[in-house]
Formats: structure tokens, sequence, C-alpha cells
């Protein structure tokens, strides 16, 4: 009967370490780590100010974190460095300009943070594989559904 008892309590026991554990994960998903937190907030900024000639620099210099810091943070939780992700962020928000829009490629292209059209468009074409204006030309062939 003492061995069928401690066997309940061992048993017990696993079970509440288990749902502690469970709440735990649970209040980590909820709150971000404090790194996890840098790398929301220049989410944010970027997602405020892509528009503008951002640089790292400067997302880095309006959060107060050093520049290299926020790259490894970004590395850690995107896969890719902040730059990077500016760059990711800017050519989702052009592919949806050129989706909802009629513009003309220089006019995205400013829009989101290129002063340079052809610098613009060489990136827009690094990134999807194809011009910013064939893009569009294949999204008219396919009415406006989404090519990439």
């Amino acid at each position: 009967a003492v061995e069928k008892r401690a066997q309940n309590l061992s048993f017990n026991e696993a079970v509440a370490k288990m749902i502690l554990s469970l709440n735990v994960k649970k209040i980590a998903e909820i709150s971000p780590s404090r790194d996890e937190a840098w790398v929301i907030k220049a989410k944010e900024y970027i997602a405020a100010n892509y528009h503008t000639r951002l640089t790292v620099e400067q997302i880095a210099g309006a959060l107060h974190v050093d520049r290299q810091y926020l790259r490894n943070l970004f590395v850690k939780y995107t896969g890719m460095s902040t730059k990077q992700y500016l760059d990711f962020y800017r050519m989702k928000r052009a592919e949806e300009l050129l989706c909802i829009t009629q513009n003309e490629v220089n006019v995205i292209a400013a829009s989101v943070g290129y002063s340079d059209s052809l610098a613009f468009s060489k990136a827009f074409k690094k990134h999807y594989g194809v011009s910013p204006t064939k893009y569009r030309n294949k999204l008219l062939e396919n009415n406006y559904e989404p090519i990439y």
C-alpha cells in the first residue's frame, strides 16, 4: 500500500510538472523575451518609416541599441539581418503597390524608400526574378492573383 501511494505521488508530481511547464511555455509565447521585444520594436519602426531613405543605423539609433546587436537579434529571430528584413519589407510593399495601383514604377520606387528607380528595379528583379513592369504584366494576365 505504501509503494502504491508512492507511485501515485510520483505520477501526480509528474502531471503537475507537465502542466506547469505548459503554462510557462504559454506565458513565454504571450510575452516576448527582452531580446525579441527589440526585434518587434525594430519591425514596427521599419513599418512606420520604410518609405523614407531609412538605414539600419537610423533604426538602431531610434531604438538606442547597438547596430550589430540588433543585427544579431534579427538573425536569431527572423533568419535575416536587419538590412535584409528592411529590403524584404520594402519589396513586399512594392509588390502590393504594383497589385493595387497603376502608379509608375518610379513612383512606387519612391514610395518604398528608393530615390533611384533603377536601383529599385534591380532590387525588385533580384528579389522576384522579374522586373517590376513584367511582374505587373503577369499580374494583369492572372487577374491580379499573386504570382510569387
